[in-house]
């Protein structure tokens, strides 16, 4: 199918599944990671001092989300993510786009997990076969 690109002001809705690779305002669409699943989509941080060691993080889908890339459902801004074999829990925070999902902002690349001790970017959108 291709790379499919969206921009502008769009609500998606209902079960959609959308092509190949998708990118809103040139950034990768985030798609849910299972825990553990490689590549995870951050292991850098902007962590407090002294630094942490630095744990993957992996973010998932809204029940409510219902659109697809490649079969994995796409990320949202308050989505659930995980950090580390801990598994300490965080928020996605969705960098500012005008594509939404139900009114949501749909999250992409260079997006924010909110975690308790640091924010850090995620930096890999999950959609690689």
């Amino acid at each position: 199918m291709g790379t499919l690109h969206l921009n502008g002001t769009l609500d998606l809705s209902g079960r959609l599944t959308l092509g190949d690779k998708v990118l809103v305002d040139g950034k990768e669409v985030l798609v849910a990671l299972k825990f553990g699943e490689m590549p995870p989509h951050s292991i850098y941080g902007v962590p407090p001092s002294p630094p942490p060691p630095t744990e993957p993080i992996w973010a998932s889908s809204s029940e409510a989300v219902h659109v697809q890339v490649i079969e994995k459902l796409v990320v949202v801004n308050g989505a659930i993510c995980i950090q580390g074999v801990a598994r300490t829990k965080g928020l996605v925070r969705a960098a500012p786009v005008k594509v939404t999902i139900g009114g949501v902002a749909v999250a992409v690349t260079m997006s924010w997990a909110q975690m308790p001790t640091a924010s850090v970017m995620l930096t890999a959108s999950g959609q690689s076969k």
